[in-house]
């Protein structure tokens, strides 16, 4: 395919497929802001940005594209400011500028500076986010709802479903099945990578299951039904045709011979060794036609090797390749049935079955994954098909597309483009960026053959060959190692021009950028160590314009192809005291650091769990051994649970940090230093939790909870302040793979390890599952056949292994245009290299001058350690503040206001949440009178549930999540969900029936007094919120004024009405109260009742009788009368709560309602005491036991909302 040179201002933006190839650090993220540019300003008509789309590869690259559009149209319209004396900084922009002529349009520059404006309304996206944006605004034609929820936890939900078909359809299998399926590797962990897979790339087809299995029915029976058929298989045949067998297999191998190819395992003379033991298996059954276990069968060798037709084939091919005829080969054939049939029949049956139920799974959820929002616009691999009305929707959404990082594009995702903006009469501009020598992502289900398929669809293509990043030498030497181009992906690796401009590294005379290592393969890392300590000890000087400087470690680059690799570089580069930095997937969350964080944190937010206790225990923070997690006694565990409660009550004031001090002390930190990166991994993901915590007002809980919602979602891409910057020095050696690198680059970059070459399949791999294309097949398929040496096994990983290869030809010339002044490449030589690795076509040019072969006996001996060179310069001190810190600024609560002299919960200080464990205790005298009625029960259904913060807390949680007209139409559907909070508060399930009794009978119940008859189950769809959680400024209006409790109190005092007036604001002055900075709260429920907003706050409250024995006698609504609910009201202030929730849903409603009027729209509060609603009431409006209703006097709550708002003197 010949390219054009691309030019970013002559390509024609006219209707029509383009192809912009773009080698590497040609800069193609220019290039497509530039078009954007164009796009935006030429022509008759030219497009807004809610016309065009753009697509990239990840969020991260999305972010990148999004800013280098926005610079430029800066740029054009710096140039098009009247008067400006800007000058372009570049020639595509000085042309562009040119072409407009001495008198640009008028219009021109308003037109973008609104694009400008509405850049973020653009869709520069992944082609996920377009495909989700699509669904969210064609949801109707879709069939979805409004909101197109993404699966966060699919990672948790495939495991979960393999969980599901192994407890259900695998273990029920008889013994040896069962056991046979594990000898061939068959595990839970195979089938959830194995569904991964099929999740991952939907473009996968699968091969059809035979009529006797279908994927609706249990595996169990149905295999369990075809094995005795398939050992009656295999003993027909064994009985017609072993005799003969070892006689065919001698030929064979005397004709191999005779072409020069060893035949081992098979003999020249037939011997009857093997068959006697296998005939003599089968004469020692009682009953040789009845058939043996699975286990049973694999366990004889010769069936599994030296008679399985996959054995005769390796060696056969040698000579015949494909065309192999097998010797007796229905008995072949029955012995492959046999030993493979059984795995390969279990695991097309599960990916069936889960890629089937994993759609009905998050049908049910209401969720889709990544795949499915591919799925849900592709229109169908016929071209011919009907027409789709999402991508009609797109078509004319649109105008132009264009398409980065085009190469890793897979079926689905050309479909989709193809079917919306290509076709005779299309009015739209298809720009595809890319580049086939990097596509490297074929385990995502990106493929070559798409984007060949694409580019010639394409009217013109263009090519970008302009090298931005590597120093003149330095492309002049990849150019003449490249000529011979990728020879087994049949690409050409066409001639770049060296415009960089990024200085020069100052080599010796005579000494090239290119350089080749001689290695050896038993001491590859520490030649490679010695080297890169050999061109540190030589401070070459990289020289920038005027500027120069020595080269540092950081400036050192080593690319690797997998981890096991990178740890061994490092290894050795710590031998030599070289400090080295790992730059891979790099999300500190997924760390062990991360991981014992999660367990401090749940451990943190329920100190009494001894689940939670026994995983911190075994953590990397405290690393009990398991010998002392079975044998420490009861006393050390309390006093672990009692450190831990009072860390929890600390955790706002010292920060999650300052816990971590506390735990680890100098011990702790000690023995965690020596688990390599633990320790520095722990402290970058306890700094950027804290950031959350302090930003969000989180406490234990709710980030113990954002933590795991965080680590449990899938294809995140994680930003900067997320990549592991562990055991980082301030300059360190950079060890990255392949993939990782791609986009970056470096001064120096060595690769260690092209050289090698991917290891072809073979059998008894534990690998499962191939991509490849059978012949004739339009779709990918996934290969499920154990044995990559026969019939479409084979044919499947000579493909798989053929793409492995040209891959890594791909990723070599990917690792090669990291580098900007110096590329080093390790190279064994010609004969040690392994077959089919990348370099040889490239290094093994009879001429190559531009190669300058290091000498590895100057290199320094192993002894000897580098050193840094010593910092420079007097030390200094920083600023100081020229002011003291305001200590009386800070975040306050009702809870820290009412309760000052308690020590208050992490929730309570730091969430603004009121806990009734804070409240005075409620326990009534043994001896006081009963209250009689005879309207119920003495005890009520939540009678005996625990009292104390940590069960009411798990009330709240419950009341938060449960829709209070489904608990009173059909109870039984929310017992999962309080199971899961009993769980989680370290309860007992015995709890549940009492637990949803007590809830049934609360939204049934009247909420009595002003609202009447209204109860929970009668709140309307939307009208009701829980947990509002807020955050209002406190005397922001100058800095000498404060919210004092004497202010609190006259607001009351001044404005009486209501249930607590002038009395309950003398009270208040008792309060320690002097606050500034922001109230924090949470609000249990908000709802409309009759246009009115009220706010209802649940409370767990004890205020039963208990006997002279401590025995509970009764606690239940005649408990729960007015005069006792209103004196626990003011014995714990919740009337000051419930006012200030009141002003937070007045604030509220006066930026979110239209028209709001407080005297028409603001209602007042019901404080719910959980333990003593009756259930149905007549004549609620006197009042219902358990319910305590209030509406404030508005004057009252419009003086508290001034107060808050401007403080007093």
């Amino acid at each position: 395919m010949s390219l054009l040179r691309f030019d970013a201002n002559s390509m024609p933006l006219s209707p029509g497929i383009r192809l912009l190839e773009a080698s590497a650090g040609t800069g193609k993220t220019f290039a497509l802001a530039h078009l954007v540019l164009r796009l935006l300003s030429e022509g008759s008509a030219p497009l807004t940005v809610e016309q065009l789309l753009v697509v990239t590869f990840t969020d991260a690259a999305a972010a990148e594209l999004r800013d280098r559009i926005a610079r430029r149209l800066q740029e054009a319209l710096q140039l098009l400011e009247p008067g400006s004396d800007a000058t372009p900084g570049d020639a595509p922009l000085a042309a562009w500028l040119e072409a407009l002529g001495p008198n640009p349009p008028a219009l021109l520059r308003g037109r973008l500076l609104l694009a400008l404006e509405q850049l973020d309304r653009a869709d520069i996206t992944t082609i996920h986010g377009f495909c989700r944006r699509t669904l969210q605004r064609q949801a109707l034609e879709a069939g979805l709802g409004p909101a197109v929820s993404l699966e966060s936890e699919g990672r948790e939900r495939r495991t979960e479903l393999v969980h599901d078909y192994w407890s259900r359809q695998v273990l029920p299998l008889p013994a040896g099945l069962l056991a046979g399926l594990r000898q061939r590797h068959i595990t839970p962990e195979q089938l959830t990578a194995l569904l991964g897979s099929l999740d991952g790339d939907p473009a996968l087809a699968l091969d059809p299951l035979p009529p006797e299995l279908s994927s609706e029915a249990p595996l169990a029976p149905q295999l369990e039904a075809l094995w005795p058929a398939l050992w009656q298989g295999f003993h027909q045949e064994w009985l017609d045709r072993s005799a003969d067998l070892e006689d065919d297999l001698s030929a064979a191998a005397r004709e191999l011979k005779s072409l020069g190819i060893a035949a081992k395992p098979y003999r020249l003379k037939p011997k009857p060794d093997k068959l006697e033991r296998v005939q003599a298996w089968l004469d020692d059954r009682p009953d040789p036609s009845a058939a043996p276990s699975y286990q049973e069968v694999l366990s004889q060798s010769d069936l599994l090797g030296y008679f399985h037709p996959g054995s005769f084939c390796k060696v056969a091919a040698l000579a015949h390749g494909d065309g192999v005829s097998l010797p007796q080969r229905p008995l072949l054939e029955a012995i492959a049935a046999l030993v493979d049939g059984p795995a390969e029949l279990a695991l097309l049956h599960f990916a069936h079955w889960g890629r089937a139920e994993l759609a009905r799974r998050r049908e049910r959820s209401g969720q889709m994954g990544f795949g499915q929002l591919l799925e849900a616009l592709d229109p169908g691999p016929d071209p011919g098909g009907s027409e789709s009305a999402l991508l009609a929707a797109v078509a004319q959404r649109y105008r132009a597309a264009l398409i980065d990082e085009f190469q890793d594009t897979d079926p689905i995702q050309w479909r989709i483009l193809q079917r919306a903006f290509t076709g005779a009469d299309s009015p739209h501009l298809l720009v595809m960026v890319g580049d086939p020598k990097q596509a490297i992502y074929r385990f995502r289900g990106g493929e070559l053959a798409t984007y060949r398929q694409a580019a010639a669809a394409a009217s013109t293509s263009y090519g970008l060959t302009e090298n931005r990043r590597s120093s003149e030498a330095l492309v002049a030497g990849l150019n003449a190692l490249m000529r011979p181009g990728l020879v087994r992906s049949g690409l050409d690796v066409p001639a770049v021009e060296a415009k960089a401009r990024k200085g020069e590294l100052m080599l010796a005379a005579g000494e090239t950028p290119l350089q080749a290592l001689p290695v050896e393969a038993s001491q590859l890392e520490s030649r490679v160590a010695a080297w890169c300590q050999a061109l540190l000890e030589r401070r070459l000087v990289l020289r920038q314009g005027k500027d120069e400087r020595v080269l540092q470690p950081g400036d050192l680059c080593l690319l690797v192809g997998r981890h096991s690799q990178a740890e061994s570089l490092r290894a050795a580069l710590e031998q030599r005291q070289l400090p080295s930095r790992l730059v891979s997937r790099g999300d500190v969350f997924e760390t062990v650091g991360a991981t014992a964080l999660q367990r401090l944190l749940d451990a943190l937010a329920s100190p009494g769990d001894p689940g939670r206790q026994r995983l911190l225990a075994a953590s990397a923070l405290l690393g009990w051994s398991a010998e002392e997690l079975r044998s420490s006694p009861p006393e050390r565990w309390d006093q672990l649970a009692a450190d831990l409660s009072q860390w929890a009550q600390q955790l706002p004031r010292l920060g999650l940090t300052g816990v971590l001090a506390e735990l680890l002390a100098a011990d702790g930190l000690a023995q965690l230093s020596l688990r390599g990166r633990a320790l520095a991994d722990l402290q970058q993901a306890a700094e950027l939790v804290q950031e959350q915590m302090h930003s969000q007002g989180l406490g234990a809980v709710a980030a113990a909870d954002w933590l795991r919602n965080l680590r449990l979602q899938e294809e995140r891409d994680p930003p900067d302040a997320h990549l592991c910057r562990s055991d980082a020095a301030q300059s360190a050696i950079a060890v990255v793979t392949v993939h990782r690198s791609k986009g970056l680059e470096y001064p120096v970059v060595v690769c260690p390890y092209l050289w090698k070459a991917p290891a072809p399949a073979r059998a008894g791999a534990q690998r499962l599952g191939r991509r490849w294309l059978p012949p004739g097949s339009a779709e990918p398929r996934l290969d499920l056949h154990l044995n990559p040496y026969w019939g479409p096994g084979r044919a499947a990983a000579a493909q798989d292994y053929e793409a492995q290869l040209q891959e890594a030809e791909r990723l070599a010339y990917v690792a090669c245009t990291r580098a900007q002044h110096l590329l080093v490449l390790a190279w064994p030589g010609a004969e040690n290299a392994e077959a089919g690795n990348p370099l040889s076509p490239w290094l093994e040019q009879p001429d190559l001058p531009e190669l300058h072969t290091i000498d590895p006996t100057q290199l320094p001996p192993p002894g000897r350690h580098w050193s840094p060179d010593p910092e420079r310069g007097a030390l200094q001190l920083g600023p100081t503040p020229n002011r003291p810190l305001d200590s009386r600024w800070g975040r306050a609560s009702y809870s820290a206001w009412a309760h000052a002299e308690a020590a208050l919960p992490p929730q309570a200080q730091d969430e603004g949440r009121d806990s009734d464990a804070l409240a005075a205790s409620d326990d009534s005298d043994a001896a006081a009178t009963p209250a009689a009625s005879a309207l119920w029960p003495a005890l009520g259904p939540l009678a005996h549930f625990p009292r104390g913060a940590g069960p009411g807390d798990a009330l709240h949680r419950m009341l938060e999540q449960l829709d209070f007209t489904q608990l009173a139409e059909d109870p039984q559907a929310s017992q999962p969900l309080l199971l899961q909070e009993l769980e989680r508060a370290g309860l007992e399930a015995d709890l549940l029936e009492p637990l949803l009794e007590g809830l049934v009978q609360l939204v049934r119940s009247p909420l009595g007094g002003e609202l009447g008859g209204c109860r929970l189950m009668d709140l309307a769809s939307g009208s009701w919120l829980s947990e509002l959680n807020f955050d209002l400024p406190l005397a922001h209006v100058a800095s000498d004024r404060l919210v004092r409790s004497s202010g609190l109190a006259a607001a009351f005092e001044q404005h009486p009405g209501g249930r607590f007036g002038a009395d309950y604001g003398r009270q208040l002055r008792g309060l320690q109260v002097a606050s500034r900075g922001f109230l924090t709260g949470s609000i249990d429920l908000v709802f409309q009742w009759q246009q009115r907003w009220w706010v209802a706050d649940w409370k767990s409250n004890w205020l039963g009788r208990k006997g002279s024995q401590g025995q509970v006698e009764a606690c239940g609504p005649a408990d729960y009368q007015q005069p006792a609910m209103a004196e626990l009201m003011v014995r714990s202030h919740y009337p000051l709560q419930a006012h200030l929730y009141l002003v937070a849903l007045h604030r509220y409603l006066h930026w979110r309602l239209p028209g709001y009027d407080p005297a028409e729209h603001l209602g007042g509060y019901a404080y719910v005491f959980l333990r003593g609603v009756p259930g149905p009431l007549a004549n609620p409006e006197a009042g219902v036991p358990g319910v305590l209703v209030d509406t404030p006097p508005l004057e009252r709550l419009l003086a508290l909302d001034a107060l808050l708002r401007e403080g007093q003197p």
